[in-house]
């Protein structure tokens, strides 16, 4: 094996220069391969070696960007093969959307873990055996007008869904 280039290799990046360029790991290159994302210009036959040009670069390039996106590589590999600009855009907007849903639910995550930070907080800072008057905001109550074993998860359950109902 030898290291100088050859007709098929001049002007081309082996793998592991292609890697630390982008910041990726050969196997990172590797797996883009076997998913049909990017192909090497040229793989040597005699060392397997693996080389790209300029065009894989840009590929590469793109697919760095859209991993940034949070894009998942299947939809990635869609764009990269088709250049389908009408596909890249409703992909994004779908991306978006999601990220959208994923940013309410943390949100919400959020909000209940600063109650419970709130709740741990004032359990901690309440003297037992003591009475006192504290003024909370307003809540929506619902009464139960059976009596009903809160052990009895079933019939809890049902109560509970009928309360729902209205």
């Amino acid at each position: 094996m030898t290291d100088t280039p050859t007709e098929h290799t001049e002007g081309l990046l082996r793998i592991g220069e292609v890697a630390r360029m982008f910041n990726l790991s050969v196997g990172t290159l590797r797996h883009y391969e076997q998913m049909g994302l990017l192909d090497p210009a040229h793989i040597d036959p005699a060392s397997g070696y693996r080389y790209y040009g300029s065009r894989q670069l840009s590929t590469l390039n793109t697919i760095s960007h859209l991993r940034v996106l949070d894009l998942p590589l299947a939809q990635i590999r869609e764009f990269v093969t088709t250049r389908d600009v009408n596909l890249m855009q409703r992909q994004l907007a779908q991306q978006q959307e999601l990220i959208e849903r994923k940013r309410r639910e943390l949100e919400r995550v959020s909000r209940k873990i600063d109650n419970r930070l709130t709740l741990l907080h004032d359990a901690l800072n309440t003297e037992l055996d003591t009475i006192c008057a504290i003024d909370a905001p307003e809540l929506r109550c619902a009464v139960l007008r059976e009596r009903v074993n809160p052990t009895d998860a079933y019939a809890l359950e049902w109560q509970i869904r009928q309360l729902q109902k209205g």
